[in-house]
């Protein structure tokens, strides 16, 4: 029986079952046998070819509503080395595969492409992109799946934790995962009223420091001190750290923060929240206003949660969809990934999306000019321009800051006009 092979790359995300279940029933349905294949590329690289799982209707019928992945993942890169790329292939040979879906990222979707090139289009691959960090350039401004779960469970735990700061009238600072972009941040501050939701994208410049990140939110606690508040929720984008001097934090804080196979700085082992924290506390110690900030990381918690019914919904028709671009009697046989626009499945080729100075997929940035920033701009509690204009909440300000009026407006001025 003709075979269609499925594998799960990068980290988990909510919908992940539920796409293979879709894709596993269609492909039974069409003639095919689904072959998942587990822990990503980690097995085919290395010529293992019995890590495979028979994925039967009865098997996979219950599976569309569980959190993780029944198949595991890995972050093994296929395209590390000639080798590797070559083993990957060869391994897929010896499996009789030759149609593949993959479900990642923008690192797996980038591996899937070398594997289709590589094979010279032997190895038909639809892509099924999933990220909870929602940086992948979709047709339509689609979500990449995962990502309406992981903002809902991210959105309870922070409405938990706000009431817990009412309630004890202390601050928390809260780095939310979003390797390059502030989506995910920006999503679950907007959608609880979080205080303050600081994302890479707000900074113009290329290399920031924590200095920089720090002015915002000690702006943002002393402010909302002359409100009459003493409690405050800080959302802050794990993508923050691609803007910093890595090294130079590194030396900074005596630490050495790893790398993954694609290169990427592991952000899980960057404490960013502690650093943050740390940091604050040190500017109020200075003027003699202790503060009682409590720091956490939220990431984890969201990835393997069950989805939501919209993301069920979105992923079997991904599924489904995967496999009929897999089976269909196109002249082409080109790779592509697999995306939803106006209620119909669309393949988008990997060509399409492929940024051409790094080689690497593209990324979807959220537009701080849009309306969709503007208004959740507007509900933070910031230093902002206006207030800088006013006398009265200058004085304020300079006065709990312990600071002169003057050197408090050239330190948060943002387009000031004088």
């Amino acid at each position: 029986m003709k075979k269609i092979g499925i594998l799960v790359g990068g980290g988990p995300a909510p919908g992940i079952n539920s796409v293979i279940a879709a894709a596993a029933i269609e492909a039974i349905n069409s003639g095919y046998k689904p072959v998942g294949i587990k822990n990503g590329y980690q097995h085919l690289v290395k010529t293992d070819i019995t890590q495979t799982v028979n994925l039967d209707v009865e098997s996979v019928t219950k599976i569309y509503k569980q959190g993780g992945s029944i198949l595991n993942t890995s972050r093994t890169n296929p395209a590390k080395s000639k080798s590797d790329l070559k083993n990957t292939i060869n391994s897929l040979k010896k499996l009789n595969i030759d149609k593949l879906i993959t479900i990642g990222g923008d690192d797996t979707a980038y591996g899937a492409s070398e594997i289709a090139i590589h094979s010279k289009n032997k190895i038909k691959i639809a892509h099924v992109p999933k990220t909870i960090d929602n940086d992948l350039p979709l047709p339509g401004n689609m979500p990449t799946f995962g990502y309406e779960t992981a903002r809902h469970v991210g959105f309870e735990i922070v409405s938990n934790i706000k009431e817990d700061s009412r309630s004890t009238n202390r601050w928390y600072i809260i780095v939310a995962m979003g390797r390059h972009t502030g989506h995910l941040a920006l999503g679950i501050g907007k959608a609880s009223a979080a205080t303050l939701t600081i994302i890479p994208e707000e900074f113009e410049k290329d290399t920031i420091s924590i200095s920089d990140v720090c002015d915002i939110i000690e702006g943002s606690i002393i402010k909302r001190e002359i409100l009459g508040r003493p409690d405050g929720t800080v959302i802050i984008a794990e993508g923050i750290a691609e803007k910093l001097n890595i090294e130079k934090l590194e030396n900074e804080q005596q630490i050495i923060i790893p790398r993954d196979q694609y290169g990427n700085v592991k952000l899980s082992e960057l404490p960013l929240s502690k650093i943050l924290k740390d940091e604050i506390v040190k500017r109020f110690n200075r003027i003699k206003k202790p503060m009682d900030i409590v720091d956490l990381t939220i990431g984890y918690e969201l990835r393997s949660a069950s989805p939501i019914p919209f993301d069920i919904d979105y992923t079997r028709t991904l599924g489904h969809g995967a496999v009929k671009f897999l089976i269909s009697s196109n002249k082409s046989n080109e790779s592509a990934l697999i995306c939803l626009l106006n209620g119909q499945v669309k393949p988008l080729s990997f060509e399409d999306i492929k940024d051409k100075n790094t080689n690497k997929t593209m990324v979807r940035k959220v537009d701080v000019n849009s309306l969709y920033y503007d208004v959740a701009r507007r509900y933070m509690t910031r230093i902002e321009n206006n207030d800088l204009r006013d006398q009265k909440t200058v004085n304020k300000l300079a006065q709990i800051s312990k600071i002169s009026s003057s050197n408090l407006i050239k330190k948060y001025i943002r387009n000031y006009e004088k």
